[in-house]
């Protein structure tokens, strides 16, 4: 399974897409500012990278794609930056706003974590 970050935060459908990555044992790091988001890392086995896009910069290239689960962070030159790093992103709907690697079965998964999880 590829690594996904996923910039979190503490919403339900943040929490909803992380308890569904866990269920279909995908590699995930998570990276957000919630105080709550070290303790869902440690529940689910996941790797808490701390608040800061610089404690993941080095390393962005390692992951296969990025999944924005909070809503408030739009950021162009981050999705810049994972476009230069050719680095997949997708939004908190499932949304593809880059697609740069191999887009194989992993895509799929990764896309069904985002969609039909909680009903606005």
């Amino acid at each position: 399974m590829k690594k996904i970050l996923i910039v979190a935060n503490f919403t339900k459908r943040c929490k909803a897409i992380l308890k569904k990555a866990f269920k279909q044992g995908m590699d995930v790091s998570i990276i957000g500012s919630a105080p709550q988001l070290k303790k869902i890392a440690s529940k689910y086995s996941f790797k808490y990278l701390g608040k800061s896009f610089k404690n993941v910069e080095h390393s962005l290239k390692n992951f296969w794609a990025v999944v924005n689960c909070d809503q408030d962070f739009h950021c162009d030159a981050f999705i810049d930056f994972c476009k230069c790093n050719q680095l997949n992103y997708y939004n908190h709907n499932g949304e593809s706003l880059l697609s740069r690697k191999d887009l194989g079965p992993q895509e799929t998964l990764t896309k069904q974590l985002c969609f039909k999880l909680i009903r606005p």
